[in-house]
């Protein structure tokens, strides 16, 4: 098991290149979602509470550099969590390539769901000005084809350091 020292370095380097790549101006890079590909490829690897100390860790750096009301992050990011346990505990219980798939395409649906709810509730009540248009349901889209490929890359190379 990795001491907390060696989890924390990798908290903030996940969440660090999480930010820098959402921030790129390139579409294939901006699509990437390490938080969620982080939470997929390592369900067996952490216990529960380490993966909510994480989950807290970057919703609360992620709400630092948004726009959108504090807390947003936060809260998608812990529902996520929560929602990827529950599958992962209860329907998927092996590391195999297809329950990782699921997961992830699970994990991306819930989490851009419920960001989509958040930023229509706060465009309504008029805590911020951004709406969702079809750009958004677009960049979703991509995001399960790019995830979806860099999933397929982590596995393999799970399964290479594996044998």
């Amino acid at each position: 098991m990795l001491s907390w020292i060696s989890k924390i370095l990798l908290a903030i380097i996940i969440i660090l290149g999480h930010v820098i790549l959402s921030n790129s101006n390139n579409f294939l890079f901006s699509s990437i979602n390490l938080p969620i590909i982080f939470l997929v490829l390592f369900i067996n690897f952490f216990d529960i509470p380490t993966k909510l100390i994480f989950v807290i860790f970057w919703g609360l750096i992620l709400d630092i550099y948004s726009n959108l009301p504090f807390g947003s992050f936060l809260t998608t990011l812990f529902l996520v969590e929560i929602f990827l346990d529950i599958l992962f505990y209860n329907f998927f219980t092996d590391q195999s390539f297809y329950s990782s798939l699921v997961l992830l395409f699970s994990g991306l649906t819930i989490y851009n769901f419920v960001l989509m709810l958040i930023i229509i509730a706060s465009y309504f009540l008029g805590f911020t000005d951004w709406f969702i248009n079809q750009r958004y349901i677009e960049q979703y889209l991509s995001q399960l084809l790019i995830n979806g490929c860099l999933i397929i890359i982590g596995f393999y190379w799970f399964n290479k350091l594996a044998k």
